[in-house]
């Protein structure tokens, strides 16, 4: 969905009902390959979440990374197959951007906003008093964020301003990436309409110099199967590092030709 299609109430709250029983579908399906895994029942609903996320469901869940060149990493990767998807089409530069979570005025205008602190945590405590039976605690105001049914959304609604999530390194794919979150609430827009804030830079890369910056990548051992520690990531890996070679030797072979 555009800005455009988003703001309108009642495509916003069809999209939010679709989420919820995408996510519902999700947490009943996902036991069967969660097996050898201790999840705390107590954060079965976030973890969930995070989950979904973090093997391809859409979710709102935005992924960071506290590690530089890993995102540097997965600026640039793609680059070459996007080249070819877009021939013909104005190329544009990959881009990493930079946020300051620590950044005072990041945090006044999320957590520590007038939404936040006098109307999403307020709701959320008198949310908590009107379901006695739901183990909710008053304090947990985040988890007005998580997926939920309309009913839910009338009496504690999704909040405007995102989320920043110190996530919990769940899986070993996880941890490689030094993951960090950003749960959108109602404005998915948010970050572009707040670009110009001192809490967000941009860094262009020039996409000519990409190929030679993954391979510099791999010296300093940043590589696909580093990140995406399972045999697919090592598959990539491979197939990345024989792009490089077929093309050395195409260059090579280029060059002694004009030399005979």
């Amino acid at each position: 969905m555009d800005e455009k299609e988003f703001s309108d109430e009642s495509a916003r709250n069809d999209f939010f009902d679709r989420e919820y029983s995408m996510y519902e579908e999700f947490q009943r399906l996902c036991y069967k390959f969660m097996a050898n895994w201790a999840l705390d029942e107590k954060n079965f609903d976030w973890d969930t979440y995070i989950l979904m996320q973090n093997h391809g469901a859409p979710t709102r869940i935005l992924d960071w990374t506290d590690g530089a060149l890993i995102s540097l990493h997965f600026a640039i990767k793609d680059v070459d197959a996007e080249r070819k998807e877009n021939e013909g089409k104005e190329e544009k530069n990959p881009r990493v951007y930079v946020l300051n979570p620590y950044s005072e005025r990041l945090r006044q205008k999320t957590d520590e906003s007038e939404e936040i602190q006098e109307k999403t945590v307020k709701r959320w405590k008198d949310f908590v008093k009107n379901h006695p039976g739901s183990k909710l605690n008053e304090e947990e105001w985040e988890e007005a964020y998580l997926p939920s049914e309309e009913e839910d959304r009338k009496e504690i609604d999704i909040p405007e301003p995102p989320l920043l999530l110190l996530s919990p390194h769940l899986t070993p794919r996880l941890g490689s990436q030094r993951t960090r979150m950003i749960l959108f609430g109602k404005d998915p827009f948010w970050f572009k309409n707040n670009k110009e804030e001192s809490f967000l830079q941009e860094i262009e890369i020039d996409r000519l110099q990409c190929e030679r910056l993954l391979v510099e990548l791999k010296d300093c051992g940043i590589t696909e199967s580093v990140i995406f520690p399972d045999l697919d990531g090592l598959g990539r890996e491979i197939a990345q590092y024989w792009k490089v070679l077929f093309k050395d030797y195409k260059q090579k072979r280029e060059k002694k030709g004009k030399g005979d």
